[in-house]
């Protein structure tokens, strides 16, 4: 099948002094509205047989109304041959409901990230491996893949945390296992774009563990996610992925559809994911074929059993159930998983390059 070699523009693995990004910045756009330059080029990344697919990086408090709907307006006037417009920003989302500034709005697809879009969702899947091309094709990480050296049986990685994050991290500290590699970086997921985010992401003590935290020296600590440039922090954590055979997934978001690059990982990390954000978030996964090893880990019983996670809500029961599949894991009963089914995660990271290479925009 013919590949579509093209990648989304880099977001993590950005050159300093050379963004093509800034191209697509709200500041270029009314920049282009307000002297009738040249939208289509600059925001159009494919057009194929069937689509044409364009960046949306559109935040509606830096765009008046009137330029949003302008910027629709045009390139819906080019759409000659009316094929289906897809709108996209690359590993986010399409940050508004653009309903009253765009009349064809139900027509075409604004990517989104918290249900399944088809095509949407194998691009807005693309735009996150293309975010990390770089770490994940270098052979220094094909080399480290070949090794499968995976002295851990899991691994849990956060960043920016929240209570549900949390939650798991403690629980899973407790046990003081060897055999768990845990890193929690900071703990306030809403504080990225403080002036001083060192200040505001980081905590040093809570329940007498002191943070930034990780289990086992296998890294150089460093005090908040941003002290590495993206790409730099893209490839470490790949690299810790694949020292365990399971990867704890704890989405960003609450709700149960949210897709971004920590549930993505584990398929390049060939390890397999314990996936903890419930039905609508795994259903995604499969329909875009990735085999999820919900049946084996006992997680599809859960979903059965309609437990998920509430907020505001009592969470005694999500928890209880899902530390009960992490205490088997601990136990060793899940070992057997990654001895005899090393097929499906061939599988998913075969997938995930075919995702990639773009294979789905010919079907």
């Amino acid at each position: 099948m013919e590949h579509i070699n093209k990648r989304f523009l880099a977001v993590w693995d950005i050159v300093p002094g050379h963004n093509d990004m800034n191209d697509l910045s709200n500041d270029n756009l009314n920049k282009l509205v307000d002297t009738n330059g040249d939208i289509e080029s600059t925001f159009l990344w494919l057009e194929t047989n069937k689509y044409k697919i364009y960046y949306c990086k559109i935040n509606e408090n830096e765009v008046s109304p009137n330029k949003i709907r302008y910027f629709f307006e045009k390139l819906d006037s080019k759409n000659i041959h009316n094929k289906q417009l897809i709108f996209i920003n690359p590993t986010e989302t399409v940050s508004g409901d653009f309903r009253e500034y765009y009349p064809n709005y139900d027509k075409a697809i604004m990517v989104t990230p918290d249900k399944w879009q088809g095509v949407g969702t194998f691009l807005y899947t693309k735009s996150m491996f293309d975010g990390i091309y770089t770490a994940y094709s270098n052979m220094k990480y094909q080399n480290i893949l070949k090794e499968n050296y995976r002295p851990f049986d899991l691994v849990y990685l956060v960043r920016r945390g929240h209570d549900r994050r949390y939650e798991f991290f403690k629980y899973l500290q407790s046990k003081n296992n060897k055999k768990l590699y845990l890193t929690y970086k900071n703990a306030d997921l809403t504080a990225k774009g403080f002036n001083n985010e060192n200040e505001h992401l980081n905590f040093f003590e809570k329940d007498g563990i002191r943070f930034p935290y990780q289990s086992h020296s296998v890294i150089q600590p460093i005090d908040f996610h941003a002290a590495f440039q993206g790409n730099e922090f893209m490839f470490q954590n790949l690299c810790l992925l694949t020292m365990a055979k399971f990867n704890l997934v704890v989405e960003s978001n609450y709700y149960e559809g949210a897709i971004t690059e920590k549930s993505m990982y584990p398929f390049l990390a060939k390890t397999i994911p314990i996936l903890t954000n419930g039905e609508t978030h795994i259903n995604i996964l499969e329909n875009m074929g990735y085999y999820t090893f919900v049946d084996e880990l006992g997680i599809r019983d859960i979903l059965k059993d309609k437990i998920s996670y509430s907020p505001n809500g009592d969470n005694t029961q999500y928890f209880n159930r899902y530390f009960a599949v992490l205490d088997k894991l601990v136990n060793g009963d899940f070992n057997y998983i990654y001895e005899t089914m090393y097929d499906k995660i061939e599988h998913n990271y075969e997938l995930s390059l075919e995702i990639q290479n773009g294979a789905f925009l010919n079907n």
